[in-house]
């Protein structure tokens, strides 16, 4: 098929090769778009797979691609049953989960009577950025940063019920508080 294509298509500006899917023989961020479509899900390394279409492609690009997988909401269903017993590759899941960190305006898309599932989403450079150390005007207080990296352990419900209570009532933050009777320690 490659070769009719190449010799059919004689145009210097299309370029035919057979690669491997986990290891494209172009530099990163070449292609303005990258399209794949039916085969994937038979890939060894899917993750793979996707993560070269998104080294490939320009930051703000897009890559599409896609394969038979029935809509999850059709999973329990009669439908789903009939189809896949006449074909078990529309029982392959989309792999939605497998997306880069750095991919943004992710969509999932079901096509043709909701057996073939289209992947698509835009490459962009570092994970998404979000704000991590806005400080957070409830009784808890603390960022997102502080609450995830300054969990403590072992307190009782009742305990932590009582601290709530006392931040309320006297319209301070849990964060400043334990940070002021962490310092107070000698």
């Amino acid at each position: 098929m490659v070769k009719y294509c190449a010799s059919k298509y004689l145009d210097n500006r299309l370029f035919f090769t057979v690669s491997n899917a986990t290891d494209l023989p172009y530099k990163s961020k070449y292609f303005d778009r990258v399209f794949h479509f039916g085969g994937i899900n038979l890939f060894g390394n899917l993750s793979g797979s996707i993560n070269e279409m998104e080294r490939v492609t320009k930051y703000g690009g897009k890559v599409v691609f896609g394969d038979e997988g029935i809509a999850e909401h059709l999973r329990n269903s009669e439908y789903f049953r009939i189809v896949t017993t006449n074909n078990s590759l529309y029982t392959a899941r989309n792999p939605f989960h497998l997306l880069p960190e750095n991919s943004t305006n992710c969509e999932l898309t079901y096509l043709l009577q909701n057996c073939f599932y289209l992947i698509t989403f835009t490459p962009e450079a570092g994970a998404p950025n979000i704000n991590m150390d806005v400080l957070h005007k409830s009784p808890r207080g603390g960022s997102m940063r502080k609450r995830f990296f300054g969990q403590l352990e072992g307190v009782s419900s009742d305990h932590k019920e009582k601290l709530i209570n006392y931040a309320k009532k006297n319209r301070v933050y849990i964060s400043d508080l334990l940070e002021n009777m962490i310092d107070e320690l000698k």
